[in-house]
């Protein structure tokens, strides 16, 4: 069946899935600025129609799907002859002869020195397992997270004063390779470090770790999770939980930090059906991807004062119960506990 994508007011482009940027040199793309959705709302997209989707089970999906950036500057670039060449390499079950020439080739990240943040991971991880009383992590929280009921028409909010830097880009796995690299919860850090040579204790390592307890930790009340390091297991995860193939990606730049903002505009895009993706550190580009039942995803113009002027941005707030946490019980009681999303995490909505 052809994969259907919503044009959105442009004519859809009869296009093969470019999931690897082998298929690209065959492709015609179109990248356009969505200003219909919002009028700021930096909401890229890349029109795809026209495809056969393979599942993770084998079947075939008819999808209606706009990829932003984010996503489709991490298709693989390894063609199906080159995975399958690699996979030989990693089935041997020790380092590979020449990690060098496989991270380039395969588009990875393999400095093992490299120390970067974990975005909202962070946010995530501590929010997930510390019901903590220290002062620096509640006041971090505190600035991440509001009520939904502040989040109306003519409020005035504080943008979080702690925002991490984007997470350095790399490819997607090619689905051949992916369960010999990254299987949650079967994989253990050893597992994947060995085909690298990382040391244990090495920057990229520790974060690789903190990616897999948060992987393989278990789900919170009414959470459906998955850790996908393909964009075929994003796509699937995310159309399985909605429950429709008809879909749209949405993102966000970072937003200007602890800026006081008034909400100008406010539109719900979804309501208990959102499934959020938020980027984490592996050698290859892995998303911790999950629905909770009763989740809203808001679109909002928020209006700042700089100086003299007045200027506009869109901002996109994704609001959760989250009833056994610490800080929930401090902000919100009964309410939804909002947070914004900026940078590399995405939200995928009904269209």
């Amino acid at each position: 069946m052809p994969l259907q994508v919503a044009s959105m007011g442009t004519s859809p482009l009869q296009l093969p899935l470019p999931t690897s940027k082998f298929d690209r040199p065959k492709m015609k793309m179109q990248v356009f600025h969505q200003k219909k959705l919002l009028p700021t709302f930096a909401h890229y997209a890349l029109l795809i129609a026209g495809a056969i989707l393979a599942m993770p089970d084998g079947g075939i999906s008819d999808a209606s799907v706009d990829i932003p950036p984010i996503l489709s500057e991490c298709f693989t670039p390894l063609s199906p002859s080159q995975a399958a060449t690699w996979a030989e390499e990693l089935l041997k079950q020790k380092p590979i002869n020449n990690v060098p020439t496989f991270c380039k080739e395969a588009g990875f990240l393999c400095d093992e020195q490299v120390e970067a943040s974990s975005n909202l991971l962070y946010s995530f991880s501590t929010y997930r397992f510390a019901n903590t009383n220290e002062t620096h992590l509640q006041a971090n929280l505190e600035s991440l997270f509001f009520k939904e009921s502040l989040l109306s028409l003519g409020s005035l909010l504080q943008l979080p004063s702690f925002q991490e830097p984007p997470l350095p880009m790399r490819a997607f796995l090619p689905p051949s390779l992916r369960p010999l690299l990254f299987d949650p919860p079967t994989s253990l850090l050893p597992q994947v470090l060995l085909p690298f040579g990382f040391h244990a204790s090495s920057p990229l390592a520790l974060s690789m770790q903190h990616t897999l307890h948060l992987c393989t930790s278990p789900p919170i009340h009414h959470e459906t999770k998955a850790c996908v390091p393909t964009f075929e297991g994003m796509l699937h995860f995310a159309t399985s939980a909605i429950g429709t193939t008809d879909v749209v990606v949405l993102s966000n730049p970072i937003l200007p930090p602890q800026q006081i903002v008034a909400v100008v505009r406010l539109e719900e895009v979804a309501k208990g059906v959102a499934i959020s993706c938020h980027n984490m550190m592996f050698p290859f580009q892995v998303f911790y991807c999950h629905h909770i039942k009763g989740t809203k995803v808001f679109k909002a113009t928020l209006q700042m004062e700089l100086g003299d002027n007045v200027k506009n941005i869109s901002a996109l707030a994704s609001c959760h119960p989250h009833e056994s946490s610490s800080i929930s019980h401090k902000l919100a009681n009964s309410e939804l506990l909002c947070h914004w999303n900026y940078g590399d995490n995405i939200v995928w909505v009904p269209l």
